[in-house]
């Protein structure tokens, strides 16, 4: 009986981290698909101010985080809400150990308007992506 139970949970925990999980690697692939275009034209503009460089870096996040919680809303069919917050709560944590240990970033204020963005961002492709309909 105990086994059963335990099946149960499983299926459902796979039911739900097989989207984010999906969503956040789609995620990830877009800002760094995003990230590569704007080296490319950092290095052809030669002179970049660092808030524009911040405000890409940002941008790219913010769209990885989209597109990728929309994909994950999209293949669970439901709780657009509940998946795009996962999504976006997902791929703000990696980012942010990929921050801290690569780039040495300190925790400041940019970190919290960050985590702010992503989850928004998270939540509102997840409701499109759940209210878009199939054709």
């Amino acid at each position: 009986m105990k086994n059963e139970s335990l099946a149960k949970q499983q299926e459902r925990f796979l039911k739900t981290a097989k989207p984010v999980i999906i969503g956040s690697l789609t995620g990830i692939a877009v800002c760094l698909i995003m990230l590569f275009i704007f080296a490319f034209l950092f290095v052809n503009i030669r002179i970049m101010p660092q808030p524009a460089v911040n405000s890409l870096s940002i941008l790219s996040m913010i769209s990885g985080v989209f597109l990728g919680s929309y994909i994950s809303a999209r293949i669970s069919k439901e709780k657009g809400f509940f998946y795009g917050a996962c999504t976006g709560i997902v791929l703000f944590f990696m980012l942010l150990l990929i921050s801290v240990t690569i780039v040495c970033e300190p925790f400041s204020m940019l970190v919290v308007i960050k985590f702010f963005s992503l989850l928004i961002s998270g939540i509102l492709g997840g409701i499109v992506g759940v209210n878009k309909r199939r054709r």
